[in-house]
């Protein structure tokens, strides 16, 4: 995607995407969150499903190689989510692109 300052119609230009990062942070930690929190609730009512068995891996049989596999699952798709949605708030929300030349911050809109 060709973009150009409007200022001084410099090409040289930099992508800050601060929401796709902290939307990706956020989301990260949200899913780490609800991973341990979801395992933890599962676990005190007597699973009927087994964490390890649905990943494959059946070495990790004891609740804290579940607690651990958990997380890292909840965190890998809340990571996705938080950025895509930061992406969308890049996008039409904030300036996401700054010019090299003259710092001048503004909006590049992306068509489908």
């Amino acid at each position: 995607m060709r973009t150009e300052c409007p200022r001084c119609h410099s090409e040289q230009s930099a992508e800050l995407a601060w929401g796709r990062k902290t939307g990706g942070v956020i989301g990260l930690l949200a899913g780490v969150a609800a991973g341990s929190v979801g395992l933890g609730a599962v676990a005190s009512t007597g699973p009927d499903w087994d964490i390890p068995a649905l990943a494959g891996s059946a070495s990790s049989s004891s609740p804290v190689g579940q607690l651990i596999l958990s997380a890292l699952v909840g965190a890998t798709a809340g990571c996705a989510i938080g950025a895509r949605l930061g992406e969308a708030i890049d996008e039409h929300l904030l300036h996401n692109r700054r010019c090299l030349e003259c710092g001048h911050r503004y909006s590049v809109s992306r068509s489908c």
